[in-house]
């Protein structure tokens, strides 16, 4: 037996998104801090999320469940992310200009802005050289 596929939501406007990353920020500290000491965290984080699908799906064209709050969140970082380090380090050869971030993703950059995050080694070594020797100093005890 299949299982029954559920109905699509309508796409999100660019409207919508903005709203939606402008409604997060104020929680913002509550939703990616860490917590140290017994504070209930998961209670914390899930009445900012229920507060946060409470006043986005009173303003919103069409109303979203918490699941599709996240997932949108998701991949509005996602893209920011990809629009931006794409913008950093352009193809070289020509072609179409990139494309710059909308304006919910630039709102998504501002408040990753400053969030540590990962990014390369900009002087990384090829240890399979077979000329590229590390040179160990007996002086930190190593040998």
């Amino acid at each position: 037996m299949e299982a029954a596929k559920k109905p699509r939501c309508p796409n999100w406007r660019e409207k919508d998104r903005v709203l939606f990353i402008s409604e997060m920020q104020p929680h913002e500290t509550v939703l990616f801090r860490k917590y140290k000491g017994p504070l209930r965290k998961a209670q914390v984080k899930a009445d900012a999320w229920k507060e946060i699908v409470s006043k986005f799906n009173a303003q919103a064209d069409i109303p979203r469940s918490l699941d599709q709050l996240k997932k949108q969140f998701d991949n509005v970082k996602t893209r920011a992310k990809q629009k931006y380090d794409h913008n950093k380090k352009p193809k070289t050869g020509g072609g179409p200009r990139p494309a710059s971030p909308s304006a919910s993703q630039r709102l998504s950059l501002e408040q990753m802005s400053g969030r540590p995050n990962l990014c390369g080694l900009p002087m990384a070594y090829d240890t399979e050289d077979p000329s590229f020797r590390i040179c160990v100093s007996s002086r930190h005890g190593w040998d």
